[in-house]
């Protein structure tokens, strides 16, 4: 009995040891040399690499596509982003923005499928702050908007292909000052609408378009709301219904047409539902229309 005692006396500091060798070497991976953490696809690929010291990521985080390509390399400095994040697609440097001690400052980049640069902006502490270029396909410089605490502010500029300048544009607290129309077109470069605008509120005739050119939808807008007589239309160009409003709301009397200007149903008031008692759908000679509430 005495023997195993004294045996267990020995061995037992050579434990002690040991256990301290151990939780020595684990310290200084822990928080000197640091770590590397793994995580695969099932076909056996890498799926994420994680850089760790202390507990906190500290190195490049990279993220990789099942086939292997690279998604995304995010800088890490004592768990927070520092440093330039990249995003990738298809092996092609899509994004690459600046943190610093985990909030984006400094320059951002975007680029096409060709590499080209379409934009670059800077941030402070988080915000856009300063002028955001963009860039056409030919690395022709196609606009400047400026940025105050992540707000447009300043006068934006827009250029042709020939780098003349094109149009100015104020901005005050995100806001575009003063009047302009934005067109849309197809992809056919056909013109598909086009909405005035007065110190960005739509204000003045919207119009809709089809494809031979002809108007389909007038809708008058006063301050950013609807307001006057909406007009919808066949594609031969007569009225197909008229529906009023005033300040957003359905007020007043509208009508249908058929595709020969005709009226297809007798005009009807529409008024604002939430003066009224109820809605509801009912009969007509040509037949149903939806009525709004029960004074007509």
């Amino acid at each position: 009995m005495m023997e195993i005692k004294l045996l267990i006396k020995k061995y037992f500091k050579h434990f002690l040891v040991l256990a301290g060798l151990c939780l020595a070497i684990w310290a200084y991976i822990y928080f000197v040399h640091g770590y590397t953490k793994y995580t695969f696809y099932k076909n056996g690929q890498i799926r994420t690499e994680i850089s760790y010291k202390g507990g906190k990521k500290h190195g490049v985080e990279k993220r990789y596509y099942d086939n292997g390509q690279i998604i995304r390399e995010i800088p890490y400095v004592n768990g927070k982003k520092h440093g330039i994040e990249k995003v990738y697609e298809n092996g092609r440097l899509l994004y690459e923005t600046s943190y610093v001690n985990g909030e984006i400052h400094g320059i951002q980049k975007g680029y096409d499928e060709n590499g080209r640069l379409l934009y670059e902006t800077t941030y402070v502490n988080g915000k856009q702050h300063g002028v955001r270029k963009g860039y056409d396909e030919n690395g022709q410089l196609d606009y400047e908007i400026p940025y105050v605490n992540d707000k447009r502010h300043g006068v934006g500029k827009e250029y042709d292909k020939n780098g003349k300048l094109q149009e100015e544009i104020t901005y005050i607290n995100d806001e575009r000052q003063g009047s302009w129309v934005e067109k849309v077109y197809d992809k056919n470069g056909r013109l598909d609408y086009e909405i005035p605008y007065v110190n960005d509120k739509r204000h003045g005739v919207g119009k809709w378009y089809y494809a031979n050119g002809q108007i389909s939808l007038e809708i008058p807008y006063a301050n950013g709301k609807k307001h006057g007589i909406e007009k919808e239309y066949y594609e031969n160009g007569k009225l197909k219904s008229k529906k009023p409003y005033k300040e957003g709301r359905r007020y007043g009397y509208g009508g249908y047409y058929d595709d020969k200007g005709k009226p297809a149903m007798p005009f009807y008031p529409f008024y604002d539902p939430s003066e009224l008692a109820f809605d509801e759908f009912v009969k007509r000679p040509f037949g149903y229309s939806y009525i709004w509430g029960e004074n007509f």
